[in-house]
């Protein structure tokens, strides 16, 4: 089955960022994209995020979709994919031709690497099957030779470490859990991870593969390319007040994991 006409959908979470949100930068990606529908979240901002977004408009491929009360990324992203679910053509559903995902607003991805990943889709996402072997596509910032990609070192050096210990029983697991570009083929169970809240806003990234894995998609395999340039984008936005949050987090995000891989090993031991 060779997916020549994918169809993508991707969620642009937005929160107070009327003073970031580049319009040159993102005026370029969409007028590139013919063959992506962009989705911005407002996720209940309180500045004139609302107002930066819509000199974006009007474009056939761009929407707007504007929450009233901020619920935090995950839950933004979450309720944007529901949004395209609910708003696609059935037939791009049932003959299982969209794509659809979620990128950072900040402006750190290239246009390159934003189509780079479009054609792997196109790749990836091919097979004999249904279901493709591939069913994820995430970004990674390595720092390889070549490559352009500019990290705090303590914010790298600190996210290895967490991310270490969360995946520790995790054989396959990917190498930049939190790189914040991320595609999935659409099948109709892939619909069924978003019913439900997730229960971690710092790692929903990883909840979302786990959950992917744990409703037992055929053949599930994440592919991960890396990506030929990456900037950080002015600071984080962890304070001190949320550093309990995360490491309550973390300890989350553990435990879906290793449950996850419990389960798979049960459940190899008997075929």
């Amino acid at each position: 089955m060779v997916l020549q006409n994918l169809n993508f959908a991707i969620v642009v979470p937005c929160y107070n960022e009327g003073k970031r949100l580049n319009l040159d930068y993102w005026n370029y990606v969409i007028e590139n994209t013919p063959n992506v529908d962009w989705l911005f979240v407002d996720d209940g901002s309180t500045d004139n995020t609302i107002k930066v977004i819509s000199d974006l408009f009007p474009r056939p491929n761009i929407n707007l979709l504007k929450l009233n009360l901020n619920k935090g990324k995950s839950e933004a992203i979450r309720l944007g994919m529901l949004w395209f679910y609910s708003n696609m053509k059935n037939n791009e559903l049932e003959n299982n031709q969209l794509v659809i995902g979620f990128i950072d607003c900040d402006g750190a991805f290239e246009l390159s690497d934003i189509l780079k990943f479009v054609q792997i889709c196109k790749v990836k996402f091919s097979s004999e099957s249904q279901i493709p072997n591939f069913q994820a596509i995430i970004s990674s910032r390595v720092k390889l030779s070549g490559r352009e990609i500019i990290r705090d070192p303590l914010r790298h050096y600190i996210g290895r470490i967490v991310v270490t210990f969360i995946c520790k029983s995790w054989k396959s697991a990917p190498y930049d859990t939190q790189s914040g570009f991320k595609l999935f083929f659409s099948s109709p169970k892939l619909f069924e991870v978003l019913n439900e809240p997730f229960k971690t806003s710092w790692f929903f990234d990883i909840e979302i593969i786990m959950r992917i894995r744990s409703i037992g998609i055929e053949n599930f395999e994440v592919w991960e390319e890396p990506l030929n340039s990456w900037k950080e984008i002015g600071q984080s936005k962890i304070n001190v007040l949320k550093y309990f949050s995360v490491l309550r987090e973390i300890f989350e995000i553990r435990k879906i994991v290793n449950k996850n891989n419990m389960q798979e090993r049960k459940d190899n031991k008997w075929i």
